[in-house]
């Protein structure tokens, strides 16, 4: 288990962002760790712009190995910007509350400190 706020025991991919999230969250800190955190992500190209309570932007290249056959952004890199821009949009809205997180190796639990959780609709 990994108790905020600095989820020091945590796994690699989580415990960077422990000195992000608090009651007042740094969401450039959260961005730029959720930037390089998928290399798949890097090699693409595509950029994280903005990480927040309500959102996630994500920012495809015009760059012709991103393109299908008919010339437009093929479905691939539409599924990993809208994976990357709903991970951010998820870690922005967790970020002021996030208390704990478990992995048992087959199942993540992740917990939160308080019950009023950011608005988000």
């Amino acid at each position: 288990m990994i108790k905020n706020p600095s989820l020091g025991s945590a796994p690699a991919a989580f415990a960077a962002f422990g000195p992000y999230c608090s009651d007042t969250p740094d969401y450039d800190g959260i961005r730029e760790i959720l930037q390089g955190s998928v290399p798949f992500n890097n090699h693409a190209g595509l950029l994280i712009l903005e990480t927040a309570p309500t959102r996630g932007v994500v920012e495809v290249p015009d760059s012709p190995h991103l393109l299908n056959g008919a010339r437009t952004v093929h479905a691939g890199a539409l599924f990993l910007a809208s994976d990357m821009a709903g991970s951010a949009a998820f870690l922005g809205a967790l970020a002021p509350v996030l208390d704990t997180i478990e992995n048992d190796g087959q199942l993540m639990r992740v917990s939160i400190r308080s019950t009023t959780a950011p608005e988000v609709c």
